[in-house]
């Protein structure tokens, strides 16, 4: 008996009805045209390689909640320590360097005169 091959798009398409779709092996195969172990098989190896992305995922997961905390935790502080900066000086405080960056108006001592 000669084996037959087949295509990684076919086993791809035929593995995704089964895993993502949620349709019977059984099913499959049998609308395929293919031996059921065979489908069993592809399947099976799908799930082995699937299972260390998971593991990742979950890792991935939960630190990304453990960042999304953070960041709340310090845009609280950030906005107390605005309202304090507000609160103390009436005005929003600046920082040396933004005000030195800032363009300076010349400053005209002689007063404009009219046409005259």
């Amino acid at each position: 008996m000669q084996r037959t091959k087949y295509a990684a798009e076919f086993k791809s398409k035929a593995v995704k009805q089964v895993i993502d779709k949620g349709h019977a092996v059984v099913d499959v195969a049998k609308r395929l045209g293919i031996p059921e172990g065979v489908l069993y098989g592809w399947v099976n190896k799908f799930k082995k390689l699937e299972q260390p992305l998971s593991s990742d995922l979950k890792t991935l997961q939960a630190e990304m909640v453990k960042h999304k905390s953070e960041l709340r935790r310090t845009t609280e502080e950030r906005d107390i320590l605005k309202k304090a900066a507000l609160s103390s000086t009436g005005r929003r405080t600046t920082s040396a360097r933004a005000r030195d960056s800032r363009p300076q108006m010349p400053e005209h001592s002689a007063q404009r005169q009219g046409p005259g």
